[in-house]
């Protein structure tokens, strides 16, 4: 029997609100360096004008004939400005792609556990006999377990997050891990549903899970 974690929409659905956040910023950054800023200008250099030339008192009305604010506009923007609004659009909306793309990257994604080990839709695996230690520092908190193993010559890391992935199956992956694999191979925190058990070991000597 096999157990599949499909990746957790929830989960990504902050990176997709993120980026769209972004991306309306970039916009708005388009905006004031293409229309928004020009705009400004040509109303600021004009309460100047009239401010040197002590014509102030006429500026409401003038302002209002073509269809301007009768605030003050303040000091006129310049071209530095408007370059730096551009700037701004172009790394804001890189940032954007960037968490479309984590959206995008991981749509169908899943981990699945079996007799033998855990795969994912990646494609790598891991078989239990392998395991060389499960770390679950993060695990309480963040739902982040870690599990090193052996491949060939090389230190592997898998890495299970019932944040990603929907929490119910990718809890059920890690028992059956460690169902299939010696307590003492866990560090950071106790086996699943041995808390008790281990707690009370704590309480007359030291425990065989590494906290």
């Amino acid at each position: 029997m096999t157990i599949r974690a499909e990746s957790d929409p929830r989960f990504f659905m902050r990176f997709l609100i993120i980026g769209l956040v972004v991306t309306g910023f970039s916009a708005y950054c388009v905006y004031d360096g293409a229309i928004g800023y020009p705009q400004q200008r040509v109303r600021a250099l004009k309460y100047l004008e009239m401010e040197e030339a002590k014509e102030l008192k006429e500026w409401p009305a003038y302002a209002k004939s073509q269809g301007w604010s009768t605030d003050p506009p303040g000091e006129p923007k310049t071209e530095v400005d408007f370059q730096l609004q551009f700037i701004l659009a172009g790394v804001t909306a890189a940032l954007a792609i960037w968490f479309f793309t984590i959206v995008f990257r991981n749509r169908g994604r899943w981990i699945e556990g079996s007799k033998s080990g855990i795969s994912s839709s990646w494609g790598q695996k891991l078989n239990y006999d392998d395991v060389l230690e499960l770390d679950k520092k993060l695990w309480k908190k963040k739902g982040i377990a870690k599990v090193y193993y052996q491949e060939g010559d090389r230190r592997r890391r898998f890495v299970i997050d019932d944040f990603k992935f929907k929490r119910e199956p990718t809890g059920e992956i890690l028992r059956a891990l460690e169902s299939r694999i010696s307590h003492d191979k866990i560090t950071g925190g106790y086996p699943e549903g041995y808390e008790d058990v281990y707690e009370e070991i704590d309480e007359h000597g030291e425990s065989t899970a590494k906290a």
